[in-house]
Order: C-alpha cells, then structure tokens, then sequence
C-alpha cells in the first residue's frame, strides 16, 4: 500500500530560521555550503514557505519514489530544480523562469531520491514537497 507525504511550511511562523539543516516530515533539508544566507521561513503573496539561499537546498528523501511534486515560487531571478535518483544521476531538470508567482512541478521518473534547487537570488520559495511513498 502506497501514501502521500507531504512537507509543508505552512505550519510555521513568518521569518522562522531553520537552515541550514533539518528534517521535516523525514525528509532532510540541507543548505547548499558557500552562502552566507540560510533557508527560513517567508510569507509572500499570502503563503508561507521555505525561502533558500541562491547556493541552492537540497532534499533528502526517506525512500527512493516514483513521483514528486513540489510547490514552488520565484521572487527574483530564475532558478532550477532537479531530480536526483540513487546513484546521484540527475533524472530530471526544470530552469524555471515564472517571476512573482507560485507553481507546481511534478517529477515522474522513478527512482528519486533528491530534490536540488539552485539559482533565485536568495528568494525562491518552497511552499511544500509531496512524495508518493511506495
């Protein structure tokens, strides 16, 4: 039987500093090394989510998993996201450029066991991270 999990920031107060490493929901969320800047929580645009540092933030899995889906947002310049499988092969890549607005991206091939997000000076946003748990 399969579940949903899900890491959502909503939960937490407006400017929470949790970086540059925790675990929500098991899955481990660590800052990218080499910034000054580290991951807290920000509320933009009436939703509260993870702002990570332009060095990037990378999301450990529990399990390796066929689907993801993130919630995102951009509030300054572009960045990327990909998906990582358990031999540290990127599987999937999105460069994203959608300026003050929030989207999902969805990965669908199996075997991911990482999110990496790298780029938007200092403002990109997680809003949450939802894993099909096999």
């Amino acid at each position: 039987m399969s579940f949903m999990l899900y890491s959502d920031f909503s939960l937490f107060s407006d400017n929470l500093k949790l970086g540059p490493v925790f675990t929500l929901s098991g899955m481990d969320f660590q800052d990218v090394p080499g910034s000054p800047a580290v991951s807290f929580v920000n509320q933009t645009s009436g939703l509260n989510g993870l702002q990570f540092p332009d060095t990037g933030i990378e999301v450990n899995l529990p399990v390796a998993v066929p689907w993801a889906r993130v919630h995102i947002g951009q509030f300054a310049t572009p960045f990327t996201i990909e998906g990582i499988d358990t031999s540290g092969n990127a599987i999937n890549t999105y460069a994203l450029n959608k300026p003050n607005t929030y989207w999902f991206v969805n990965f669908y091939k199996g075997d991911l066991a990482m999110i990496r997000f790298a780029g938007g000076g200092n403002e990109g946003i997680i809003v949450s991270v939802c894993i099909l748990v096999p």
